[in-house]
């Protein structure tokens, strides 16, 4: 597997559609002593070219965050911007929606969902 275009750390990380797609994180260059920048951009790994490419960036700046794929869309909550802070992404539209708290899957009724699903954390990786 290829590095990332750009090198992070506590990204969020979800397959979908057999392809990696990785969410903000930190960048991995210090801007002052221990002081990292958050990242809004998204990169998507599709293993039939072994290649990542830059798709749609995110409205906010995160890490951390929880990373789930629900009808066929990435559904990014929290990451530094609150647990009711939520994003979806389309990959037909390469688009981001902001905060859709009245979205049928909205952030705490899809953290409610979640429990007991045996999915009750965030998944970070270093790739």
């Amino acid at each position: 597997m290829r590095p990332l275009l750009e090198s992070r750390a506590r990204a969020g990380v979800a397959v979908m559609n057999g392809k990696i797609y990785v969410v903000g994180g930190l960048t991995t260059r210090e801007k002052r002593a221990y002081e990292y920048d958050r990242l809004n951009s998204v990169e998507v790994y599709d293993p039939s070219f072994n290649i990542w490419l830059p798709i749609a960036q995110m409205k906010v700046k995160r890490r951390g965050s929880l990373v789930v794929v629900r009808d066929g869309r990435l559904v990014v909550i929290g990451g530094n911007a609150g647990p009711a802070s939520m994003e979806v992404y389309d990959p037909l539209t390469d688009q981001w929606k902001y905060n859709c708290s009245k979205h049928p899957f909205g952030p705490r009724k899809l953290l409610r969902n979640m429990r007991g699903s045996g999915f009750e954390g965030a998944v970070e990786a270093r790739l």
